[in-house]
């Protein structure tokens, strides 16, 4: 079971008091908060964005874990790949709740079938 952060991510950076963090996501994003769930990694595979796969583990470079229970799952919808928050905006154009490019009635995106991380293959700077 690993333990990870409210953004998904492994803490992959410090905050101002030493503590673990994530680089790419801000405090309000969950970005210095564990989950309070642990995830199983076992059999699971992570992707890059350039096609690479590594077994998935919170010590690849900015592992993010998209199964069950993740942000990614829960909060991204299936129909759209819109946030939760955005589906709950009223719409200017239609005057009912929906984002902006039309009406959609949320349903969680689920577990992705991979992770994701970052290989390197842009570079480390």
């Amino acid at each position: 079971m690993t333990a990870l952060l409210v953004c998904g991510h492994a803490p992959n950076a410090t905050d101002g008091n030493g503590q673990p963090a994530c680089a790419i996501h801000s405090t309000a994003e969950g970005g210095t908060t564990f989950a309070s769930a642990t995830f199983d990694l076992t059999g699971r595979q992570a992707r890059c964005q350039c096609g690479n796969t590594a077994t998935s583990s919170k010590g690849l470079a900015f592992f993010e874990y998209l199964g069950d229970g993740s942000r990614e799952a829960s909060d991204k919808c299936r129909n759209c790949g819109y946030g939760y928050v955005t589906h709950l905006e009223v719409n200017t154009s239609t005057g009912r709740a929906g984002h902006k490019f039309g009406v959609c009635e949320f349903v969680p995106k689920g577990d992705v079938g991979h992770d994701r991380y970052y290989c390197g293959c842009r570079g480390w700077d």
